[in-house]
């Protein structure tokens, strides 16, 4: 999954013109920016805003809960327990949720009814747990920070193409698509845009920042 698509950027830049591979940029490299943009922001907040399968093992200490490396926790699709001993070939067996144990999805908590089952404590690996994590659409403020970042990026390509073509006045455009130079309408419109950009990802990288869970 990708946190924006091309026609978001179309809609940001006011284009008439969809990009195609005739345009500057292309439709590929467009899709290539918002890939890597994808990335970079999963690099920056530390996770994935997409709806991931993953499996943990964790040691039983003791403590009748655990927690998961990944949030907020959308299904627990299975959840089970070493009953071997260490050094032996483990056999899991499967637990009921919300008899056997409860999850709290926006902590990532799992915790066991001790009165339905016991894990052995000091088991290495001794509970296994399969589930998805994440949303299963991308939240609004992620897919806007995605969508001016690819915006910004085709605005910064377009004006240094057309510095090195030694172009003034006028206008520089993807295919038919004008978009006013910066001396005009562009220098405000820009430098608006990349506030924003910087806005969102100070929030992205601070605890307040707060996405609402769509599914």
């Amino acid at each position: 999954m990708v946190y924006t698509t091309a026609s978001l950027v179309e809609a940001e830049l006011r284009a008439t013109t969809a990009f195609s591979g005739s345009t500057n940029p292309t439709l590929d490299t467009v899709d290539n920016w918002i890939a890597e943009i994808t990335d970079y922001i999963d690099g920056l907040s530390g996770q994935s805003w997409e709806s991931t399968s993953y499996t943990q093992y964790n040691d039983y200490t003791g403590v009748p809960e655990i927690f998961l490396e990944n949030s907020p926790v959308i299904t627990i699709d299975s959840l089970s327990y070493n009953t071997n001993a260490d050094g032996e070939s483990p056999d899991y067996v499967a637990r009921t949720e919300d008899v056997d144990f409860v999850v709290y999805d926006d902590l990532a908590q799992v915790k066991f009814n001790t009165n339905k089952f016991q894990p052995i404590k000091g088991r290495k690996k001794g509970i296994k747990t399969v589930y998805t994590a994440g949303y299963a659409s991308v939240p609004a403020r992620i897919q806007m920070l995605a969508t001016q970042m690819v915006t910004e990026r085709t605005l910064s390509s377009l004006m240094n193409d057309n510095l090195e073509s030694r172009n003034s006045g006028g206008s520089i455009s993807v295919g038919s698509i004008n978009i006013v130079e910066p001396a005009d309408y562009g220098v405000g419109t820009f430098r608006e845009l990349k506030n924003n950009i910087q806005k969102l990802r100070d929030e992205l990288t601070h605890t307040n920042f707060k996405v609402h869970r769509y599914g």
